[in-house]
């Protein structure tokens, strides 16, 4: 009995759940175990202990950021599964694992490797009965891509077996442009017209050859520019419906809202970059580090997002390295826009524009928010009531900055500024006086035994007091309730304090009877 058969009798018996194969195909998964730039396909007829026969193809078509394509196709070998090695590790080579299975057309989301580790994915076809029929309707990923799609569907909603269309749609004008069919792992590029109204372009090709041992890809060239489709398979019962988006940047776009706080306007951004295209796209030149810009003047940024892509650099804003992968790379971030004289500026720069992006603001009594284009925002109640100020399905244009104003903010009386601004001075003079002391003090005679007992106690109470202030003051920092600079200012006291505390008990603790 194989280990993976024994394994999945073990899981049906104890009454655990058993991994459904169906819902992980397609899936990448990092993996440790798996050696850097190697990516593995384990290909399944429906269950883990089912592997597929071996010798079937598996094609591995890659698709870079600079336009260039990649093509292996490795046979399952004797454990079902299909090994590629050497593969591009720099974030910029998008993968599509493809197969053919029992009629079952399966295809992987993309695959971008990391740099230190590998890649496990499968692909799970039908099961099959005892005799090694298939049961039920045939799987096709081709499904996925159309609305509502679902790969077990009968009702296709796919051009005939051998036929592919693509959609072609973008910013770009269309004039002269020309659709090239691309066939694996031979043949030359067979070129056709693009068809249809202005409004609904269409290439079409016809007559093409079915089976597992080809893969093609469609490219659409507008004005020397290619765009590609992902790959894809061509099985006996239905041909390629796909669709492409002429257009050569990332999309931006936020939603999102903002409150006043005592200490400023306060927000949380969800702030999402979408790469349209089938293979990575760089901000600029490969490699270059995506920058996307908070609003000037901004404070206290953190993300929400432990796993995020991005991250945040002092006085930009939010930044990710390398190229954008196909689909959707998102963060929620938080930041600070302080308010002067009851009111906020906002001005960020949107060097790829933002599309048809949303924020709102809860309003307070007596404030406006003005937009720079002017126009007013849509006023909308809550279910608990709250009143919001909402500016809604606003595009800007690449390179543009999105700006509007929130005046008749709440604001702080005079005297309160005043006291922040002495009690940070008498912070400073505290620390000051405390470290001169800890210089120039002369050392004292030992204490008795009964009062040293007593000292140690309270200087070990002390010390435990300043330890609670420190972690009470990381927890204000951590829910964004005090000033980075003030932050700083009361962790130098704290931690100066520790220091003197930690020099008594040493003291204490030495044989130093002696006077300076």
């Amino acid at each position: 009995m194989s280990p993976v058969v024994a394994l999945a009798q073990m899981a049906g018996a104890g009454g655990q759940p058993m991994l459904d194969p169906a819902q992980m195909s397609g899936i990448p998964r990092p993996d440790g175990q798996v050696a850097a730039g190697t990516l593995t396909v384990k290909v399944l007829h429906g269950e883990l202990a089912s592997w597929a026969k071996t010798g079937t193809p598996v094609h591995l078509i890659g698709l870079r950021a600079d336009g260039t394509v990649t093509h292996a196709v490795v046979p399952v070998g004797d454990d079902g599964r299909a090994e590629f090695t050497g593969l591009a590790r720099d974030g910029l080579t998008a993968y599509y694992a493809l197969c053919l299975l029992d009629g079952d057309r399966l295809l992987s989301q993309v695959a971008v490797l990391p740099p230190a580790v590998g890649v496990r994915l499968m692909l799970a076809g039908r099961k099959r009965d005892a005799a090694g029929v298939p049961q039920g309707t045939a799987r096709d990923d081709e499904q996925r891509a159309l609305p509502g799609g679902d790969p077990h569907s009968t009702d296709l909603g796919l051009p005939a077996a051998g036929e592919v269309e693509v959609m072609v749609r973008g910013m770009r004008t269309l004039s002269g442009a020309k659709a090239f069919l691309r066939s694996f792992p031979d043949g030359e590029p067979r070129e056709t017209a693009i068809e249809g109204s202005e409004n609904a372009p269409l290439a079409r090709f016809t007559g093409l050859p079915v089976g597992a041992d080809r893969a093609y890809l469609v490219e659409i060239e507008v004005e020397g520019h290619r765009y590609a489709t992902a790959p894809f398979l061509l099985s006996p019962a239905a041909g390629v419906r796909r669709m492409v988006l002429v257009y050569d940047r990332l999309l931006f776009a936020l939603q999102g809202g903002a409150q006043p706080e005592d200490d400023g306007l306060w927000f949380q951004l969800q702030m999402t970059v979408a790469n349209v295209g089938a293979a990575p796209r760089s901000a600029g030149p490969a490699g270059e580090s995506l920058v996307l810009p908070l609003p000037k003047g901004f404070r206290s940024a953190r993300i929400a997002d432990d796993d995020s892509e991005l991250t945040v650099v002092d006085d930009v804003g939010l930044m990710a390295r390398g190229a954008v992968p196909p689909g959707q790379m998102a963060a929620s971030v938080q930041f600070r826009v302080p308010v002067e004289g009851g009111k906020a500026v906002i001005d960020m720069p949107a060097p790829l524009g933002m599309f048809q992006s949303q924020v709102a603001v809860l309003k307070t009594e007596g404030m406006v928010v003005v937009p720079e284009s002017g126009g007013a925002p849509r006023l909308a109640r809550s279910d608990d009531g709250r009143e919001y100020l909402i500016l809604e399905g606003f595009n800007i244009a690449p390179g543009k900055s999105l700006r509007f104003t929130v005046a008749g903010l709440p604001q702080p009386e005079s005297w309160q500024s005043w006291a922040r601004v002495l009690a940070a001075l008498v912070v400073v003079l505290l620390v000051a006086a405390s470290v001169a002391i800890a210089v120039r003090r002369p050392r004292v005679r030992a204490a008795k035994p009964a009062d040293a007992a007593t000292a140690r106690r309270e200087l070990g109470n002390r010390r435990e007091r300043l330890f609670a202030e420190l972690v009470t003051l990381e927890r204000l920092r951590a829910a964004q309730r005090i000033d980075e600079m003030d932050f700083d200012t009361q962790r130098k006291a704290i931690m100066t304090k520790l220091v003197l505390v930690h020099r008594e008990l040493d003291e204490l603790d030495g044989s130093g009877a002696s006077t300076a």
